[in-house]
């Protein structure tokens, strides 16, 4: 039961900052002027910190292990979180790819990292999802 509050209230995270960030990005993209996307981006922070004040009222009943990360978030915070949620899938199948051991996954992931260009690192990533092995 525990465990499902914490999963309910990282998934509500998740999809809060997915879209303050895709709203972003379309405000960043349109034709507005400097000042008009300035507004809109004011205005999207301040929803997206009113809603995580509704969420902590409501459903995550007060929880406050969030309220630092939004009472100081910006773009470069939401893209690091994007970024991340992005990644996670790839490497959690990489974790299942080497058979739940951790001594493996670490060199595996060490071995990834070494890698001299992002895009094949993030294709063994894509490897790992798709039951690939890496080479």
């Amino acid at each position: 039961e525990e465990y499902e509050r914490f999963d309910a209230r990282r998934r509500d995270f998740k999809a809060l900052a997915l879209a303050t960030r895709n709203r972003l990005l379309a405000i960043y993209q349109g034709s507005g002027s400097d000042e008009d996307k300035r507004a809109a981006k004011a205005a999207a922070y301040a929803e997206m910190r009113a809603e995580h004040l509704r969420l902590k009222a409501g459903p995550w009943a007060g929880y406050a292990g969030y309220d630092r990360w939004f009472e100081t978030a910006n773009n470069a915070s939401l893209g690091v979180q994007a970024a991340y949620n992005a990644l996670v899938p790839g490497f959690e199948a990489l974790f299942r790819a080497e058979d739940e051991d951790f001594p493996r996954f670490y060199a595996e992931v060490a071995r990834l990292a070494k890698l001299p260009d992002k895009a094949e690192r993030r294709a063994g990533l894509q490897r790992a999802l798709e039951g690939r092995p890496t080479p």
